[in-house]
């Protein structure tokens, strides 16, 4: 059940510098180095007592620091509580005038477990706030907790580095996302604790925190109290730990951008200049190079497997690795990342509309009015006008200058992997192929100078353009 902490409210303080505790003076200093006057900050509030002490010193802070503050809310809807945890975060930044917002997510904790999909929903809301930076309130015992549980999981680098000050965010829509900052990594959980009793503040226990079924519960209420009556320094120097690990990684990152600069280029990995390297070093780019793709990096005998297979295939060999929902594949002599699913035959009829969504997820066909430039719009008028995915034996005349050909030797000319051939949408007029992704439009239904026209345009799935 979820608990309200509280000892008597005070009033609000001046708006003046307040004298903070020393621990929460760092959090005042990695907010001077990164956010500047004008930036919008929004803190993630959970309610617990962790973000209520982001909440009151950021509330100090905002006004003589220049930034507007804002908080969001987010319901993972696991906990039959969660509703009143919403009001009370609403009623805490409504006594203090910031503004609120609570979105309430769904967990799919299907293959990743319910910790890791929370947190992936919650990252996900966080990068479309429209924000320059996202606040949580991530302290020095969650870097202790966030390092031991990476080495138990056999994490490389990267993933001992831990918790990093600040991070980019990825979003779904257009536009920047805001980027993750974490000005409270230097303070202890006790410190937390001891302003939060000294402010009079008021929070509230998930019952959750407590369910040590959870690594992250089981790590803090069972593995760590005993760590502490050894090593009561713990945390400093699991601090100090993470910073080497993340100095090593970065080391590595340039090491590998470095290969990169020679094997890297339009989205592909050319086979040879990883071959060339040892394993370690070839293995180091390879993960650059599906990190820079934004996958799951996958153990370092997956990489080791996928070095071997390309050492030892031949490049006219169909070579096809699966991560995720993403495929690594071979082509001339690259490794490409395609999205892993296949897109079944289709046939769908055009009547006109600018945009056509195309099924079996192969994206979306536009058609865009023009004068003098694509396919001839009244030509189109004369039969049916149908898209559809390749049966076989397909011709097709771009170059009025060229005898036509067929379809296949076309894709082949101009370097398209097989495996995309299958997905690409093919406009018909009646049964006459007049336009095809990349290639260009049938001659004869060219369009006259000064004759309306039709230009499609194709965009794929949202994997596929990522991938390529």
């Amino acid at each position: 059940m979820a608990n309200s902490k509280k000892s008597q409210s005070s009033d609000r303080p001046n708006v003046a510098l307040p004298d903070l505790p020393d621990p929460l003076v760092d959090a005042k200093s990695v907010l001077r180095k990164w956010v500047k006057e004008g930036d919008k900050l929004v803190l993630g509030l959970s309610g617990g007592i962790d973000s209520v002490v982001a909440l009151d010193v950021l509330d100090l802070l905002r006004e003589p620091h220049g930034f507007s503050l804002s908080a969001v809310h987010i319901d993972h809807q696991i906990s039959a509580n969660s509703p009143r945890w919403a009001d009370f975060c609403a009623r805490l930044c409504s006594a203090r005038g910031i503004d609120f917002r609570s979105v309430s997510v769904n967990i799919d904790a299907a293959g990743g477990g319910t910790e890791a999909a929370a947190r992936k929903a919650r990252y996900g809301v966080f990068a479309e706030q429209d924000a320059d930076f996202i606040i949580t309130a991530h302290h020095l015992d969650d870097q202790a907790e966030t390092l031991l549980l990476q080495l138990l999981r056999g994490a490389g680098l990267k993933g001992a580095s831990a918790i990093p000050e600040i991070r980019e965010l990825s979003r779904a829509l257009k536009g920047r996302a805001p980027r993750l900052l974490r000005p409270f990594l230097n303070v202890a959980r006790r410190e937390f604790e001891a302003y939060a009793r000294g402010k009079n503040l008021i929070w509230i226990d998930d019952e959750s925190n407590d369910n040590t079924s959870f690594d992250r519960n089981y790590v803090r209420h069972c593995i760590f109290p005993i760590v502490e009556r050894r090593f009561p320094g713990y945390r400093t120097t699991f601090a100090r730990a993470s910073r080497h690990f993340a100095t090593a990684s970065a080391l590595l990152d340039e090491l590998a951008e470095c290969d990169a600069a020679d094997a890297m280029s339009a989205g592909a990995l050319r086979i040879d200049a990883l071959c060339r390297l040892e394993q370690a070093r070839a293995n180091n780019l390879l993960r650059f190079f599906l990190a820079r793709a934004g996958l799951i990096l996958p153990s370092a005998v997956k990489l080791d497997e996928i070095v071997r297979q390309c050492r030892c295939s031949s490049d006219d060999s169909r070579l096809l690795i699966e991560l995720g929902d993403r495929q690594l594949r071979r082509f001339e002599g690259s490794l490409r990342l395609e999205p892993a699913c296949t897109v079944a035959s289709f046939v769908v009829g055009w009547s006109g509309e600018a945009r056509l969504e195309l099924p079996a997820g192969a994206g979306v066909l536009l058609m865009k009015k023009s004068i003098g430039a694509g396919i001839d719009a009244q030509r189109l008028e004369q039969h049916a006008v149908t898209v559809r995915t390749r049966c076989g034996g397909e011709r097709l005349q771009p170059d009025c200058k060229r005898p036509r050909r067929t379809l296949k030797n076309l894709l082949q000319e101009n370097r398209v992997p097989p495996w995309q051939r299958a997905r690409m949408p093919l406009l018909f007029c009646g049964e006459t192929l007049v336009w095809a992704p990349g290639l260009g439009v049938e001659c004869a239904y060219q369009t006259a100078a000064g004759e309306p026209g039709v230009i499609p345009e194709w965009q794929g799935s949202a994997a596929a353009r990522e991938a390529e």
